[in-house]
């Protein structure tokens, strides 16, 4: 693996296939910008040397099996003069900048089995992806990262779990009800509080929009109860216990 990877973030997601990629020539193009930072001027232009040198690292994982080293060496090699005629920093901003463009850059993703799923989502494989980023809950294919459904967290009404199970209540438009939708993860914990971190800074935008004029409506609680009078965290047996009402900021 490279010792100085450009932009580590990015290249991580990318080489993770956290940020799916259409085409092949994207993923060549892709990699030949990685490589040319890393490696500059001593980047081979021999497909040979390149597989030499570690190019199936740069590939990413759902992509390596499509194409034969040597195939994927060809692919780059389209592009390694283009990578190489402008500065190393040149090249690493476009990398950059083709990566955090994708809606799931930034994301943070939970490999989780369904347990309990809603009618509209029968269709969704045994095994799943829960992503979660600044837009919302998404649920994606595990294998192509292709978006299922996607639901903002105005429309996520109540979520916790347990060691084993994560649970959450969501507004289904079509129905204009709400679905209870379950789904096996050791990972309970870290996605109930990333919800929670994103909905408090939602609702701080919220009522920033609001007190400046925005006309954004007022977050109002689900349940009548104040949340002065809600047990503390503490009280909960488990970190996943299910968590006090969150807050309807939809628009009134």
């Amino acid at each position: 693996m490279p010792a100085r990877p450009p932009a580590p973030q990015a290249v991580d997601e990318f080489v993770g296939g956290n940020i799916p990629v259409e085409k092949p020539d994207e993923v060549g193009r892709l990699v030949a910008h990685a490589m040319a930072v890393d490696l500059g001027e001593d980047m081979p232009s021999d497909v040979d040397d390149l597989v030499a040198v570690d190019l199936m690292e740069y590939v990413p994982a759902s992509w390596r099996s499509k194409k034969a080293p040597r195939d994927w060496a060809a692919l780059v090699l389209k592009h390694r003069a283009s990578c190489l005629e402008v500065e190393p920093e040149a090249v690493q901003a476009r990398f950059v900048q083709a990566v955090k463009d994708h809606p799931l850059y930034g994301t943070c993703f939970f490999h989780v089995r369904k347990h309990r799923f809603p009618t509209q989502m029968d269709a969704f494989p045994a095994h799943c992806v829960i992503a979660l980023n600044s837009e919302g809950l998404h649920f994606l294919g595990a294998d192509e990262r292709d978006t299922l459904a996607s639901f903002g967290y105005a429309d996520i009404y109540r979520w916790g779990g347990s060691s084993t199970q994560f649970s959450i209540i969501i507004w289904n438009a079509a129905s204009e009800d709400t679905d209870d939708v379950s789904m096996f993860t050791c990972q309970a914990a870290d996605m109930a509080a990333l919800i929670l971190d994103y909905i408090n800074v939602s609702r701080w935008w919220l009522w920033r929009g609001r007190a400046r004029g925005g006309g954004w409506a007022a977050c109002r609680p689900l349940a009548p109860e104040p949340r002065a009078a809600l047990p503390p965290p503490a009280a909960h047996p488990h970190p996943c216990a299910p968590l006090p009402p969150v807050y309807d900021c939809r628009r009134s």
